[in-house]
């Protein structure tokens, strides 16, 4: 595993299991969004990162955490707040 520039490349015998269905709790508050769970890899295995809730920065939008298969191995792409 290593860093290039914000994505970690994993190399792995298969892609990550289905994500978690998880019960989603009330927000604390109008300005809160709903952040995903995801599945992470630590320590060679894939390790469950849960969802929760995080304050909404005005002009930007959350970019889900994901896989991206290239090649044998498996990139992973950690979440995000973009401009809009």
């Amino acid at each position: 595993m290593r860093d290039n520039g914000g994505v970690t490349l994993v190399t792995t015998a298969g892609p990550p299991p289905a994500p978690r269905i998880e019960a989603i709790t009330p927000p604390p508050g109008v300005e809160f969004i709903w952040i995903s769970g995801h599945w992470k890899f630590e320590r060679n295995q894939y390790v469950w990162d849960a969802g929760h809730w995080e304050r909404h920065h005005p002009g930007e939008h959350w970019l889900p955490a994901h896989w991206v298969q290239r090649g044998p191995g498996w990139n992973y792409m950690p979440g995000r707040w973009d401009l809009d």
